[in-house]
């Protein structure tokens, strides 16, 4: 795929290249950064049971639960030629199975129906080629809704004002009972002199019941002629549109825009640019929010060479800021790093389809990255585990909990000539490292070392499930956990032989009351630190966060000058 077909996305002509697509696949298989680090096994690998070349299946992807959906807006259904189509597949114990094939009731050939998102038991699906009553391509959108395992077909969304070549349904977005649609080339304001309109805008519609209403139209302050305003993402009242064509720092540099909602009147709050904006940059080509925090691709950005690409973190600490700029460990000209993004929490994917890596040009890849307080670190690599040249992977990502997936629009099942383009999904599950001990356990007045070790799932989302254990703790003492997310350290805890093993500041556990026999080394501790957190915000860390733990516990009888003890440390990773 030339770069000038690529740049062609932004400008949206009526031969417009298919957006991204939503799956899930085993086929992958990643890089994980060092030794101890978070990491992560290829899981499934989903293609259309009825695939066929060219379908693009995986050009937008997208997943809520166990829930997955796939859009192949070339694929040729009864409807007509690339009438387009969605995949749903439910992950069901430990395999994915395609449990429906969602198509338009009223298609026809050449609507692109394959822009998807979903929520729960809803999915939107957009048309944006589909022929209204506005006019050729003014485009359309779909709301299905899953009861008892069934999908149906709830209502189709069109635009109150919908007219010729809108390309409304060109991207979705769902939260809850609220859709927002971009119609990135809708003509909403009087065009630059000699110049073309496309200014964009984006629909947002609710549901009341089983039925959905317009309940705003939201354009840009100001809304320039060629802007294509339409990549777009919700998290509750907040809404963010990218403009990826935007002149105002220099030719196709692009911005976003923030709007928040009171009632059902949508208020611009910010527009946002990179630090470092540029010319043929495209921000604000793929968005996401989560919670205050914005996540935006800019796939043209030439940090590490034309087309090398970027993607930026802003936050709302009052006003948007830029938080930091991401980029790729080993950035090349032409990666097209940012192409698609989602954010998720702590969890920040991007897509780099161009990637060049296992002596293979273009074959494409992802990234997560992971934040730890304001800093964003990247963790692990996402690949095809048989990489050929045009599987455009990471194209599109998504993520929910520890489950990742990337579509591959170019990729083909095993044994499929290559070059098809049936397309194809990657599914990946996100592990988490085993904890580690380290430091010195004290010696207490009867030569008693205690030791603490973890067992379960660290969470930071979780009502129970990981558990401190301690054992070899003076019997019949009184004792509690301690914790900390600002490293490891070995500070002598008075003059005895304990040592303070986690950085301060700390935040301690309830007390617990001591077992065994006194005198004897045969006392023991547990706590779980899950439902500590979910009973006690302020003292979560946050999925994401890396935390030292230690067991503090009474030893009056220490010749020391203190008249406690410390067991030795374990560190370990928070997942969501």
């Amino acid at each position: 795929m030339s770069i000038d077909t690529l740049r062609r996305l932004f400008r949206i002509t009526s031969t417009l290249l298919v957006s991204l697509a939503i799956l899930a696949a085993f086929c992958g298989s990643l890089m994980a950064g060092p030794q101890g680090s978070l990491t992560a096994q290829a899981e499934a690998e989903l293609y259309a049971q009825d695939g066929l070349p060219e379908d693009r299946l995986g050009s937008v992807v997208a997943m809520s639960g166990n829930t997955a959906v796939l859009g192949a807006p070339l694929d040729d259904t009864p409807k007509g030629v690339d009438s387009g189509s969605a995949y749903v597949f439910e992950h069901i114990g430990s395999t994915w199975k395609e449990e429906a094939r969602l198509l338009a009731p009223d298609g026809a050939q050449s609507d692109f129906f394959g822009s998807v998102a979903i929520d729960g038991d809803t999915i939107v699906v957009g048309a944006f080629h589909a022929d209204t009553t506005g006019g050729t391509d003014a485009g359309a959108a779909y709301v299905f809704v899953r009861t008892a395992g069934v999908w149906e077909e709830q209502q189709k969304l069109m635009a109150s004002d919908g007219n010729q070549d809108d390309l409304f349904g060109k991207f979705v977005a769902i939260a809850g009972d609220t859709i927002a649609v971009g119609a990135p080339l809708d003509d909403h304001a009087p065009g630059l002199p000699g110049g073309p309109a496309g200014q964009g805008s984006v629909y947002v519609f609710v549901r009341s019941g089983s039925s959905w209403s317009e309940q705003a139209k939201v354009t840009a302050s100001p809304a320039l002629a060629g802007d294509q305003f339409g990549p777009a993402d919700l998290d509750g009242d907040l809404l963010i549109v990218g403009a990826p064509v935007n002149d105002a720092m220099g030719t196709e540099a692009g911005t976003a825009f923030m709007f928040t909602r009171s009632g059902s009147q949508w208020t611009q709050e910010a527009q946002l640019f990179p630090q470092d904006a540029g010319a043929h940059h495209y921000f604000g080509g793929s968005v996401s929010l989560s919670d205050n925090r914005a996540l935006i691709g800019a796939l043209g950005n030439d940090h590490a060479g034309t087309d090398s690409g970027a993607a930026y973190i802003f936050v709302d600490n009052g006003t948007w800021v830029e938080e930091e700029r991401l980029v790729a460990p080993n950035p090349k000209p032409g990666d097209l790093f940012g192409y698609f993004v989602i954010l998720d929490g702590i969890w920040a994917i991007v897509g780099v389809p161009q990637d060049d890596h296992s002596g293979k040009a273009g074959v494409g890849s992802a990234f997560l990255f992971v934040r730890n307080g304001a800093n964003w670190s990247e963790t692990v690599m996402f690949k095809n585990a048989i990489p050929r040249k045009g599987d455009f992977f990471g194209g599109s990502v998504s993520i929910d909990g520890a489950t990742v997936l990337v579509g591959a629009s170019g990729d083909e099942p095993e044994g499929v000539p290559t070059s098809t383009n049936q397309g194809a999904g990657h599914v990946f599950h996100l592990v988490l490292p085993p904890p580690m001990a380290y430091c010195t356990a004290g010696t207490s007045a009867n030569g008693c070392q205690a030791s603490v070790s973890g067992n379960g799932v660290p969470s930071g989302g979780t009502a129970s499930g990981f558990w401190l254990d301690s054992s070899g703790v003076e019997g019949g003492k009184n004792g509690l956990y301690f914790f900390g997310a600002n490293g490891r350290q070995a500070n002598p805890w008075g003059n005895g032989t304990s040592y303070q093993c986690v950085v301060p500041p700390v935040k301690r556990a309830g007390l617990l009351s001591g077992t065994g026999t006194i005198g004897q080394c045969d006392g023991t501790f547990s706590q779980d630190l899950n439902a500590l957190w979910s009973t006690t915000p302020a003292k979560n860390p946050g999925a994401g966060a890396v935390v030292q733990a230690q067991l503090w516990y009474r030893d009056p009888l220490n010749t020391s000058n203190q008249t406690t003890s410390l067991s030795d440390a374990i560190e370990f990773a928070v997942g969501p």
